[in-house]
C-alpha cells in the first residue's frame, strides 16, 4: 500500500474543524431546581440524550468525510498480487557455484540468495513466466513456468562443485526473456559476484532491466589446493617410498599455506608452500593394493577447495629378464630402474617383460609375457631374427637400411633425445598393425627405421637403444 501524493495527506488535519465547532457552539442551559417539574426534567434529559447521540453521529460523519477527501486527494493505491504490472518474462540467474557454499553468520551464501529470490516471487502475477538459471550448473535445462514452479526450482538448488559462469548465464537469460513474447521482461541476478565468474565479454542486454542482488560480504583472498600428483605421475611401487606433490593456489599474499597428506585415515606428512608454489612430501612405503587419501590445508571462508582426494593402485614392480647381451646403454638403464624400485630382476620363466637380444626365445614366451626385441650390431644374425618373428606371428620384417648411414637425428619419441648419435640403423617393413615400433631415425631423405643408439661421443660398439615391443 502507498500514496502517489503523500504530501496531500496534510489535508487530513481538517478533521479537527468539526470537533472544535462542536465544542464552541455548545449552549449550556441554566439549571433551576423546581420540585413540581420533576417529570418535565426527566423528559428533557431523555430528549437531550437523543439529541447528543445524533450530534455525535453527525460529528463522526463530518470528520470521516474530510478524511476520505484527504485520502482521495493523496491518491491512495493498494498493491495486489500481480495486479499492478503487465505479464512479465523473468529470468532468475541464481549463482550456486562452489563459492556459494561459504558460511556467513548462521547460514550459507546460497541460503541468503535463495531467500532473496523467493521474496521477489511474492509480487508475481498469474500472467508472469519465470526461468531459473543455475549459474553453477551450465548443463542444467531452464524450463519456463509460473511462480510455483520457480519456487520449487529455487528451493531444490544445491551448491555445485563447478565454477560459476555468469556471462553465459546472462546471455541465456537475455535470449529466453526476449523470445518469450510478453509485454515486459527483466533479469534478476543473485550472486556473490566472484571475479572468476566473469570470464568473457558481457552480453548486450539491449535495454532489459537487470536487477542485481548480492548482500554478501567480501570473503577476502582465497587460498586453495590446486592439484595433487603422486609419484610424479607414476603409480607407486609396493614397499617403496614415493612423493606427493601438492600445488597451492590463492591470493597475492605471501604467507605460506600449510599442507597435510592423509592416507588411510593417518597423517603421513606435512609441509608448507606459498600461494603459487608446490609442497613435496615423501610418503610410504605402502603395500600392494588400493591407495586412497587426500591432501588438505587449513579451512578458510571458502572451504570447499581446501581438500583434494586421490585414489590409485600400488603395484609390485614388474619382473624383467634380460636374455643375451643388451649392450652397455640398456644394461645401465635396467640397473638404474632396479635400484629405484621401478622394476625387479626375474628369471625368464617368471618375468613380466623379456628383453631379448635378436629376439632369442621370442617364439617360446609364455602367454601374457611382453617382449622387447633388441637388434644387435652383427647383420649376419638378421635372418635368425626374421625366422623368430615369423614363428611368433609378428608380420614385420627387419632389414638393413643402406640409406640410413652416418649420424641421424631421433624424432617422434617424446622423451627428449636431442644430441644422441644413432648408428647401425635398421628398417622395419611389412604390415605393422599388430606391433608397436620404437623411435624413428631420419636423415635428409629417409625415414622409418629402428636404430641402435648410443650417447653422443660414445664408442663405435653396438649399444642398442631401440627395438620392437610385442
Amino acid at each position: 500500500m502507498g500514496f502517489l501524493n503523500p504530501v496531500l495527506l496534510a489535508l487530513a488535519a481538517g478533521v479537527v474543524v468539526p470537533l472544535l465547532l462542536h465544542f464552541l457552539h455548545r449552549a449550556p442551559g441554566r439549571r433551576v431546581s423546581f420540585p413540581a417539574l420533576r417529570y418535565l426534567l426527566r423528559t428533557e434529559r431523555d430528549h437531550a440524550r437523543r439529541i447528543r447521540s445524533r450530534q455525535l453521529l453527525l460529528l463522526a460523519l463530518r470528520m470521516g468525510a474530510i478524511g476520505l477527501a484527504a485520502l482521495a486527494a493523496a491518491r491512495l493505491v493498494v498493491f495486489g498480487r500481480g495486479a499492478a504490472h503487465p505479464p512479465t518474462a523473468v529470468a532468475v540467474v541464481l549463482d550456486n557455484s562452489l563459492s556459494s557454499g561459504r558460511v556467513v553468520g548462521a547460514g550459507r551464501v546460497l541460503d541468503t540468495l535463495q531467500a532473496r529470490a523467493l521474496a521477489a516471487l511474492e509480487l508475481a502475477g498469474p500472467g508472469d513466466r519465470f526461468w531459473v538459471i543455475r549459474a553453477g550448473e551450465p548443463w542444467d535445462l531452464a524450463t519456463p513456468g509460473d511462480a510455483v514452479h520457480a519456487r520449487t526450482r529455487i528451493r531444490e538448488t544445491r551448491v555445485s562443485p563447478a565454477r560459476g559462469e555468469l556471462i553465459p548465464a546472462l546471455e541465456r537469460a537475455r535470449a529466453l526473456v526476449t523470445e518469450a513474447g510478453l509485454a515486459a521482461a527483466e533479469i534478476h541476478l543473485l550472486s556473490d559476484l566472484q571475479a572468476s565468474a566473469f570470464q568473457g565479454t558481457p552480453p548486450e542486454l539491449a535495454g532489459l532491466p537487470l536487477l542485481v542482488y548480492t548482500g554478501v560480504p567480501d570473503p577476502g583472498p582465497n587460498r586453495y589446493l590446486r592439484t595433487v600428483t603422486v609419484g610424479g605421475g607414476l603409480a607407486p611401487r609396493a614397499n617403496h617410498r614415493t612423493e606427493v606433490a601438492v600445488a597451492v593456489g590463492g591470493g597475492p599474499d605471501s604467507l605460506p599455506v600449510p599442507v597435510r597428506v592423509v592416507v588411510g585415515g593417518q597423517l603421513r606428512g606435512a609441509a608448507a608452500a606459498p600461494p603459487g608454489g608446490t609442497a613435496v612430501l615423501p610418503v610410504g612405503p605402502f603395500p600392494a593394493g588400493r591407495l586412497e587419501g587426500y591432501a588438505e590445508t587449513d579451512p578458510d571462508p571458502l572451504g570447499a577447495d581446501d581438500r583434494v582426494y586421490f585414489s590409485l593402485t600400488v603395484e609390485p614392480p614388474p619382473g624383467v629378464a634380460v636374455v643375451g647381451d643388451p649392450g652397455r646403454f640398456l644394461a645401465e638403464a635396467v640397473s638404474v630402474l632396479v635400484e629405484g624400485g621401478r622394476i625387479r630382476r626375474a628369471a625368464p620363466a617368471d618375468a613380466d617383460v623379456l628383453l631379448l637380444e635378436w629376439g632369442a626365445g621370442l617364439e617360446s614366451r609364455a602367454p601374457g609375457q611382453r617382449a622387447v626385441v633388441i637388434p644387435g650390431s652383427d647383420p649376419a644374425l638378421l635372418p635368425g631374427l626374421q625366422r623368430r618373428l615369423r614363428e611368433a606371428g609378428i608380420p614385420l620384417l627387419l632389414e638393413s637400411a643402406p640409406g640410413l648411414t652416418g649420424t641421424v637425428a631421433v624424432d617422434r619419441t617424446g622423451v627428449g633425445l636431442e644430441g644422441v648419435r644413432v648408428y647401425a640403423p635398421r628398417r622395419l617393413s611389412g604390415d605393422g598393425t599388430h606391433a608397436e615400433t620404437g623411435p624413428s631415425a631420419t636423415t635428409g631423405n629417409s625415414a622409418g627405421g629402428v636404430a641402435a643408439a648410443g650417447s653422443a661421443g660414445g664408442s663405435s660398439g653396438a649399444d642398442p637403444g631401440a627395438g620392437v615391443k610385442v
